[in-house]
């Protein structure tokens, strides 16, 4: 969803996006949580069921067998954040130009979800080589003469 506010010299637009009701896999937990014999990866302090846990959110973890974490992957991610301001015309003929316009946009700022992993979007994908939804800030300037 896209929508795009103006007021006077100023424009205001943001996208949102989102994945609702998805469960899957989560290659995070399964390679960095504590293995059945003992092996750690930079270990997850998670509920895991043990014996003295029963109630444990999530199953014994087991690696390389089947206790493998399943998790709710839905999210709500707000996209785009941009902010432009056009010049008055006044401004830009004084300069010689034809329009002057500046412009910030912030990709990426927030994300919302239940998922406990750095990035639920991409949580289906091989740990190893992931990469991540970064945060963005670009600063544009737009002339035209």
């Amino acid at each position: 969803m896209t929508n795009t506010f103006n007021y006077k010299n100023l424009e205001l637009n943001v996208q949102v996006y989102t994945r609702q009701e998805s469960y899957g896999h989560s290659e995070f937990f399964q390679n960095f949580s504590t293995s059945g014999d003992g092996a750690v990866f930079n270990s997850l302090d998670l509920d895991y069921w043990t014996p003295n846990n029963p109630n444990g959110a999530y199953p014994i973890p087991d690696y390389g067998g089947t206790g493998w974490t399943y998790e709710d992957l839905s999210f709500v991610r707000v996209g785009n954040i941009g902010l432009g301001y056009q010049f008055p015309q006044e401004l830009a003929d004084k300069l010689k130009m034809s329009r002057l316009k500046m412009s910030l946009d912030i990709q990426n700022p927030f994300t919302f979800t239940d998922y406990k992993g750095p990035d639920p979007e991409t949580a289906l994908q091989n740990s190893y080589n992931m990469t991540y939804a970064v945060k963005t800030v670009l600063l544009g300037l737009k002339l035209a003469f």
